[in-house]
């Protein structure tokens, strides 16, 4: 953790710019989305729906999805190293 204190590669200023990169390639991906209705007579609701994502909203589903992944592990990160040092300063 120690090594991870002074390393200012991952801050709170990198988390925001993550998260609204994140942002903007969802709604890149809701751009690409269609939703439709499939009528079924079977299903007690009359259809249900269906979400088509294309080409490119698929391919930037998985990237916006493991940015999304890497936010949240390094938020933890920093959580921890906020954590030890809340310890450390009571001791």
């Amino acid at each position: 953790m120690h090594r991870l204190r002074r390393d200012n590669l991952f801050d709170e200023a990198f988390i925001r710019d993550l998260a609204a990169f994140v942002e903007s390639l969802e709604r890149e991906i809701s751009d690409g989305t269609d939703v439709a209705w499939i009528a079924d007579e079977c299903n007690t609701a009359g259809g249900h729906h269906i979400r088509r994502l294309d080409h490119r909203a698929q391919a930037l589903r998985c990237g916006a999805q493991a940015l999304a992944t890497l936010r949240d592990m390094i938020e933890e990160v920093l959580d921890a190293i906020k954590a030890s040092d809340l310890i450390d300063d009571l001791l």
